[in-house]
C-alpha cells in the first residue's frame, strides 16, 4: 500500500496525513484464486494476507539461463509470489513523494535469480535493494520500493516487469486519483404505495467526492429517476426525484445504477410494495325508477375515497385494458373492410393512414366512443355525470346516472370505473325500464240496437290518457261493407293529469353550516283539470296556475349534505325533489403536522366511522361523522317547508411544532404559514398570553377577513435563556381562535439541553523520550448529545509557587522565566466542532527539550456548557549519554 511522504528509503515511512505506516509483508500469505475485486485502502489494509496470481507474459527455458533445470513449483504457479499483488496509491497530494513496498518471495527450493524492471516513467521510480541482479534464497523475500511523485490528482498506471529464471510476469502499479461520490442511500424503500398511482420521493444528494461528478442513472420500470443525467460540482447538492408507478399489486425491486464518467458503477437498491387503496363504490348495481318515454330520470351513487391520495377516475365501457385493445382491433378491421368495399368508380381509396382506424362514435348497438387511446363509456340511453374527475383524499363524490329510454322495455348496461389506486376497474350494473303511454277507453263495446235503414245515430266513447306523456291515436275502420258506418264523427280530447316542476334538484351550494338557507320550487298545473297536491297538508292548483313552495334548510354540520322530500299530485307517483349542498365554516390550515397517530380519541372516531361504512350505510359523510338527524319536511299554509338538523360540535386534532434540542443562549425560530382553506373570509387571532414565561413567543396580530386561498405567515421563537428555563422538555398549547369556526390548537415543543462531550481517556502518560524526538498519543472526543458541540483545548502547566519574600524585581523575573519555559506538549487540533453523534481524534505530541519530568493538564472547554474536562498529561525527557572505556583508549 501507499506509504511515506519523503523519498528516503526506510522501513516505516510517513503518509501525507502524518501517521506511521504499519503495513508489513506477510510471512504466510493466503493465495486467492478468484478475480481481483475493487478494494478501498482500508479494505486492502485489513486483508494483508491475501494475494493473487500475477499475470504471466511468457515462460522461459530454464536450461538456457541456469543449471537448475527442474523446479518444485507447478507450471501453473509462479516461482516468485509478489506481495501485494497490485501496488496501489490513493489519497495523494500533487508534488508530494510517496513510497510503497513490494516483496517478492522465492517459493522454490533452490536459490533463484531475480530481476525487476520499471519502464521510463516520470512519475514512478524503482528503488532496488541491489544495483545488479542477484539470487534470492529459498523461502526468502526481496523487498523493492516504488517512489511515486504525482503532478496532479488523477489516475496513473504502470507495470513492473519481473524476470526470473523460469518466467516473466507483471505486477501492476495503479494510482487512483480523485473520484466523484454522490451520497445516495444504499436502499430506498417506498414501503406500501397505491397501485396505478405515481408516488415520488425527493432526495437531497451531495457530491462528497473530490471531483466533479458527471453521472447517469439507470433503473427498471416501474421506477424512474429525474434527473437521470447531469453534472454536479464538488460539495454541491441537488434534488433527485425517484418515482414509483406500479401497474399491478405486488412487491417490486430494482437496482439503481449510478454511472460515473471515470468508469465506476455504483449499485443502489429500490423497492416498494403496491397495494389497493381504500377506494370503493357505495353500490355495485343501480336501478333507475320507471321512466316514461320522451322523459328522463336520474339516480345517484357515491365514490368513497378513504385513502390519502387524490384519485383520478374515468368511466369506461370495458372491464380492462386487454378487452379495450381487442375492441380497438375489431373496430380497426371493420373500418378497413369498409374502406375496401368502397366502389372504385367513386375514386381512388386514399392510404389507410389518412383514415382514422377508430371511429369517433359507433352505432347504437355498439355504444362505444373512441377518443385517441381512450374508450370511455358511451350510451344513447344512460348518461353518467361526471364522466371523469378527481376525488380529494378522505372525501366522497356523488355520481349521477341519467336514464332516457326510447322504447317501452327494460334496459341494462355495465360501466366500469377506472380509478387510480385500484388494480382493477370497479364494476357498476345500470338498469332501468321505459314506460309507454297508458291509454284507456271508457268501454270496449258499443251496442247500437235496432235502427232503421238510412237513419243516422251517434254514440260517444271516452278515451282517457292515464300516463304522463302525450298519446297520439288514430281510428282504424272496418274493411267489410256491412260492418262499416253509410260516416264516423270523432270529437273530444284524450287528456291526462300532468304537472310541471321547474326543478327536481335544489343545489344550495356553499353555505355556513349554522345558518338557514332558503330555496324555492315552482309547481305548475299543465293539464285541464284542477290538481290536488299532497305534502303534509293538501292544496289545489287551478288549470294553468302555479304554486311557489319555499324550502328552508339548516345543515347543522360541516360537510356535504343531500336530502330528499316528495310531492304527490293526484293519483300519480310521488315526485322526489333532491336538496343538496355543502355546509362549511371559516377554517384555516397550518403547514404543520397534526397529532392523530397514537391519539386514542381520534382513532376511536375513525374506527366508528369505518364500522358504519362497512355496514353498508349510504348516508353522507357529514351524517356518518356528526350523527346529525334530519327532521321530517313540513309545509305551512303559505307553502313554506323547513328541513332542520340539530347543532353540531366537533374538535379538530391539534397541530405540532417541535423545535427539537435548543441550547440556552441560542434562539430557534420557525416560520408558520396559515392558509384560509375555506370559501369565505376568515378572521382569527392568537392568544399569546398563554406563552408567558415559557420561552416561546409569536409575532402575529389579529387577522381580519383573510380572503379565501390566501396565506399569512408568522414567526415562532424559542429563547430558553430569556425565561430562565431549566434543562428538560418544554410543552405548551397555543390556541388560535377562528371567528365563527373552531379553535385551532398548536402544541409547541422543545428540549432544553446543553452540549456535552465524552473523553476516551482520563490520563495520558508518555514513555521516556529522547530530547529532540517526539512521541504521539491519541484521545477521542465523542458528542453523544443531540445538539452540535463546539470545543477547544488548552494545555496548562502546574503552578509552581514563588517565594513571596523575594524582592519585587526578582519575583517578577522568576515568573517570566517560568512562563517562557516550553511545556513540551502540543495538541492538534486545538479546537473544533462536533455534530450530534460525531467523533474526532485529538493528537497530543510530547517533544522534550531537556532531561526532566514534564507535567501538564489538558483543559477541554465546551461552548455554552458548564462542563469542564481535565486530562492530566505526564512525560519524561532523556538527554543523550556518552560512555568512555579508559582501558580501550590506552590500548589504542
Amino acid at each position: 500500500m501507499a506509504s511515506g511522504k519523503t523519498p528516503r528509503p526506510m522501513r516505516s515511512s510517513r503518509r501525507a496525513d502524518g501517521f506511521q505506516s504499519r503495513v508489513v509483508a506477510s510471512r504466510n500469505p493466503k493465495l486467492v484464486r478468484e478475480a481481483e475485486e475493487s478494494l478501498s485502502s482500508k479494505q486492502r489494509l485489513a486483508r494483508p494476507r491475501e494475494m493473487r496470481r500475477p499475470r504471466t507474459a511468457q515462460l522461459r527455458d530454464m536450461g538456457e539461463v541456469c543449471h537448475q533445470k527442474f523446479s518444485a513449483i507447478e507450471w501453473d504457479q509462479r516461482s516468485f509470489q509478489p506481495f501485494p499483488s497490485e501496488v496501489v496509491f490513493e489519497n495523494y497530494i500533487p508534488h508530494q513523494f510517496y513510497i510503497a513496498s513490494l516483496a517478492l518471495r522465492n517459493k522454490d527450493r533452490v536459490p533463484r535469480l531475480l530481476n525487476v524492471i520499471l519502464g521510463n516513467s516520470p512519475y514512478f521510480e524503482l528503488i532496488s535493494p541491489s544495483d545488479e541482479d542477484y539470487k534470492v534464497a529459498p523461502g526468502m523475500s526481496s523487498t523493492y520500493r516504488i517512489l511515486f511523485r504525482p503532478d496532479e490528482n488523477k489516475d496513473y498506471f504502470e507495470e513492473l516487469i519481473i524476470i526470473t529464471e523460469r518466467e516473466k510476469f507483471f505486477v501492476p502499479i495503479r494510482a487512483i486519483g480523485a473520484r466523484a461520490s454522490l451520497d445516495f442511500p444504499e436502499q430506498l424503500n417506498f414501503s406500501e404505495c397505491p397501485v396505478r398511482f405515481s408516488t415520488q420521493k425527493t432526495l437531497l444528494v451531495r457530491n462528497v467526492g473530490k471531483r466533479e461528478a458527471c453521472y447517469s442513472i439507470t433503473t427498471l420500470s416501474p421506477f424512474s429517476v429525474d434527473p437521470s443525467i447531469g453534472t454536479l460540482g464538488v460539495g454541491e447538492a441537488m434534488q433527485v426525484t425517484v418515482e414509483f408507478h406500479p401497474p399491478k399489486t405486488g412487491v417490486y425491486t430494482s437496482p439503481m445504477i449510478v454511472h460515473y464518467d471515470t468508469g465506476e458503477d455504483v449499485h443502489k437498491s429500490l423497492c416498494g410494495t403496491a397495494v389497493n387503496a381504500d377506494i370503493r363504490l357505495d353500490k355495485s348495481s343501480l336501478t333507475v325508477e320507471k321512466t316514461s318515454l320522451t322523459l328522463s330520470k336520474q339516480s345517484s351513487l357515491v365514490i368513497h375515497n378513504q385513502s390519502g391520495i387524490t384519485a383520478h377516475f374515468q368511466w369506461k365501457r370495458f372491464v380492462d385494458e386487454e378487452e379495450e385493445e381487442r375492441q380497438k382491433l375489431r373496430l380497426q378491421r371493420q373500418e378497413e373492410d369498409k374502406l375496401v368495399d368502397v366502389p372504385k368508380e367513386q375514386g381512388v381509396v386514399p392510404p389507410l393512414r389518412e383514415h382514422p382506424s377508430l371511429p369517433v362514435c359507433t352505432s347504437q348497438s355498439q355504444g362505444t366512443e373512441v377518443q385517441g387511446d381512450s374508450m370511455p363509456f358511451c350510451s344513447d340511453i344512460f348518461t353518467i355525470v361526471p364522466m371523469e374527475g378527481d376525488i380529494l383524499p378522505n372525501s366522497s363524490l356523488e355520481i349521477n346516472v341519467i336514464f332516457k329510454p326510447k322504447e317501452a322495455r327494460v334496459y341494462q348496461e355495465a360501466a366500469y370505473c377506472d380509478i387510480s389506486g385500484c388494480e382493477t376497474r370497479l364494476p357498476l350494473c345500470i338498469s332501468g325500464e321505459g314506460v309507454g303511454p297508458q291509454v284507456e277507453l271508457s268501454c270496449d263495446q258499443v251496442s247500437v240496437g235496432k235502427v232503421f235503414v238510412g237513419s243516422s245515430h251517434s254514440y260517444g266513447v271516452l278515451l282517457l290518457n292515464r300516463g304522463v306523456p302525450e298519446a297520439p291515436f288514430s281510428v282504424v275502420y272496418p274493411e267489410r261493407a256491412l260492418d262499416s258506418c253509410y260516416e264516423v264523427a270523432l270529437r273530444g280530447e284524450a287528456s291526462g293529469i300532468s304537472y310541471l316542476l321547474d326543478t327536481t334538484e335544489i343545489d344550495c351550494g356553499l353555505q355556513v353550516f349554522n345558518k338557514v338557507s332558503e330555496a324555492a320550487v315552482t309547481l305548475q298545473n299543465s293539464c285541464c283539470q284542477e290538481l290536488l297536491a299532497l305534502l303534509e297538508v293538501q292544496g289545489y292548483i287551478e288549470p294553468g296556475k302555479q304554486q311557489v313552495l319555499k324550502v328552508y334548510y339548516l345543515p347543522g354540520v360541516p360537510g356535504v349534505f343531500c336530502r330528499a322530500f316528495q310531492i304527490q299530485v293526484g293519483h300519480l307517483e310521488p315526485a322526489k325533489i333532491c336538496l343538496k349542498g355543502e355546509g362549511t365554516f371559516p377554517r384555516i390550515h397550518l403547514d404543520l403536522p397534526r397529532n392523530i397517530k397514537g391519539n386514542a380519541k381520534y382513532e376511536k372516531i375513525l374506527q366508528k366511522a369505518q364500522e358504519k361504512l362497512d355496514k353498508g350505510s349510504q348516508r353522507d359523510e357529514a351524517i356518518a361523522l356528526g350523527e346529525a338527524v334530519a327532521a321530517e319536511p313540513r309545509m305551512d299554509d303559505s307553502g313554506t317547508m323547513s328541513v332542520l338538523t340539530p347543532p353540531f360540535r366537533a374538535e379538530l386534532p391539534e397541530y405540532i411544532l417541535d423545535l427539537g434540542y435548543v441550547v440556552p443562549g441560542d434562539i430557534h425560530t420557525h416560520m408558520v404559514k396559515i392558509t384560509n382553506t375555506g370559501h369565505f373570509p376568515a378572521s382569527f387571532c392568537v392568544d399569546g398570553y398563554v406563552l408567558y414565561n415559557t420561552g416561546f413567543s409569536v409575532c402575529l396580530e389579529c387577522v381580519k377577513r383573510l380572503p379565501s386561498c390566501e396565506s399569512k405567515t408568522f414567526e415562532v421563537c424559542f429563547d430558553p435563556q430569556s425565561a430562565n428555563l431549566p434543562l428538560g422538555k418544554v410543552d405548551v398549547l397555543l390556541p388560535i381562535k377562528v371567528r365563527g369556526g373552531p379553535t385551532i390548537q398548536v402544541r409547541l415543543r422543545a428540549m432544553v439541553a446543553e452540549p456535552s462531550l465524552c473523553v476516551s481517556r482520563d490520563r495520558l502518560e508518555f514513555s521516556a523520550v529522547q530530547c529532540g524526538q517526539c512521541q504521539e498519543e491519541t484521545i477521542q472526543l465523542h458528542n453523544t448529545f443531540q445538539v452540535p458541540c463546539k470545543w477547544s483545548i488548552s494545555m496548562t502547566d502546574p503552578v509552581e509557587e514563588v517565594d513571596k519574600h523575594l524582592p519585587g524585581s526578582e519575583h517578577q523575573k522568576l515568573l517570566e522565566e517560568m512562563k517562557s519555559v516550553p511545556c513540551g506538549f502540543e495538541v492538534l487540533p486545538s479546537a473544533g466542532s462536533l455534530a450530534p453523534g460525531q467523533q474526532c481524534h485529538v493528537q497530543v505530541r510530547f517533544s522534550p527539550t531537556e532531561e526532566k519530568c514534564y507535567r501538564g493538564e489538558l483543559q477541554i472547554q465546551i461552548c455554552q456548557s458548564s462542563q469542564r474536562l481535565q486530562v492530566p498529561v505526564l512525560g519524561r525527557g532523556l538527554e543523550p549519554r556518552l560512555e568512555s572505556i579508559p582501558a580501550e583508549l590506552e590500548n589504542a
